[in-house]
């Protein structure tokens, strides 16, 4: 499975339902779906009814965040939990919206530990991270190095 959305939304599951957008076609991008307090500002990296920052409630609208960030730390996980394979890369993205997420990186990183620095921009990308039990792919965002992607950019 090269692209994720040459996948009808029945061929695969979310590990996270509702944390991103899965992008339906070529021209369509990856986001996460966030929350941004229309009184204070603050934005959040998943949907939430009352502002966590001003606590207003019935304030928060969904807004399209995380597709790109610059990497802020990471680690190699040597160990994984059943169904996943190890070694793998976790790491912390902050993103120009505002908030820092936890997140993997892409399976296109080599898991090398100079493979990565702290400050690099990244961007957003779905991946799988197994198979459920009927075989169908578990998609959930990662972030790759944004001169990782194969265009040069």
């Amino acid at each position: 499975m090269d692209r994720v959305f040459d996948l009808r939304p029945n061929d695969y599951v979310m590990l996270v339902p509702g944390a991103f957008h899965v992008p339906e076609g070529p021209d369509d991008e990856a986001y996460l779906i966030g929350s941004r307090c229309r009184a204070c500002g603050a934005t959040v990296p998943h949907p939430m009814a009352v502002c966590p920052a001003c606590v207003s409630a019935d304030t928060m609208e969904q807004v399209a965040i995380g597709q790109r960030g610059r990497l802020y730390s990471f680690t190699i996980a040597n160990a994984a939990p059943v169904g996943f394979t190890a070694p793998y890369f976790q790491a912390y993205v902050e993103l120009p919206e505002g908030p820092r997420v936890f997140a993997l990186i892409s399976d296109d990183v080599p898991v090398e530990a100079d493979a990565l620095a702290d400050g690099m921009e990244m961007e957003l990308v779905i991946e799988p991270v197994r198979k459920d039990e009927q075989g169908r792919p578990v998609l959930t965002y990662k972030y790759r190095p944004v001169a990782s992607n194969g265009t040069g950019a």
